[in-house]
């Protein structure tokens, strides 16, 4: 997994609401910090008492009252992503695999050709 910041147009903070929008699922387990960079403070970090939340349909509530800040304020949100460069690389090597075990079933089928006309054919 990589960290990722997250731009302002993926997702929506509600400050009234205590809440934030994802436009994409997010897993709580992936949010790492939640900071208001207009006001200066952490409203979300998994490992601080009263800086959690919960999530539910994409919608992340906040532990931390955000009531006081506006829908405006700059955030920053970090996230653990999957690393898709390692998912790809994962599955070309299995293409790559396949390529292989490809090539020698046509060279074996090559070699079975060869006897059967040699059988069949034997002049």
């Amino acid at each position: 997994m990589i960290k990722k910041i997250l731009d302002n147009s993926e997702y929506t903070f509600d400050a009234i609401a205590q809440t934030i929008t994802f436009n994409e699922v997010v897993k709580i387990s992936h949010i790492l910090l939640i900071t208001n960079i207009t006001d200066n403070i952490v409203i979300y970090n998994f490992a601080c008492e009263g800086r959690g939340g919960t999530i539910s349909n994409r919608i992340l509530t906040l532990e931390y009252d955000t009531t006081l800040m506006q829908d405006t304020d700059e955030i920053s949100i970090i996230i653990y992503e999957e690393d898709k460069v390692s998912e790809s690389n994962r599955l070309l090597e299995i293409i790559r695999r396949q390529t292989e075990v490809q090539e020698e079933m046509l060279e074996e089928l090559k070699i079975c050709s060869k006897y059967l006309r040699k059988i069949y054919n034997p002049q």
